[in-house]
């Protein structure tokens, strides 16, 4: 099942990319009118709805098919708390 570890490994860098990329807004020298940090609570949405919706959404949905091998709990478990975790940072964003 090599392909599918490749395209897991793409998945999770072209997560981890559009993170940062969206991330970088968080520099004040870039997009100053527009994302400013510090006087535009706003600002935090883009990143927050990233990160949550995206990434933590994501990785919660491919858990089970990614590990086979530890207990079913376990992964259930950690199924949960990335679930739990889209949904808080999503909210506050």
């Amino acid at each position: 099942h090599l392909t599918y570890g490749l395209l897991l490994g793409a998945a999770e860098i072209f997560g981890l990319i559009s993170v940062i990329l969206v991330g970088l807004f968080f520099d004040p020298n870039i997009y100053t009118s527009t994302y400013d940090w510090t006087t535009n609570p706003f600002s935090y949405h883009p990143l927050l709805m990233t990160l949550g919706l995206l990434f933590c959404y994501g990785n919660a949905i491919i858990l089970y098919r990614t590990f086979r091998q530890p207990p079913k709990l376990t992964v259930k478990i950690l199924h949960a708390v990335f679930l739990i975790a889209s949904l808080i940072i999503a909210a506050v964003g």
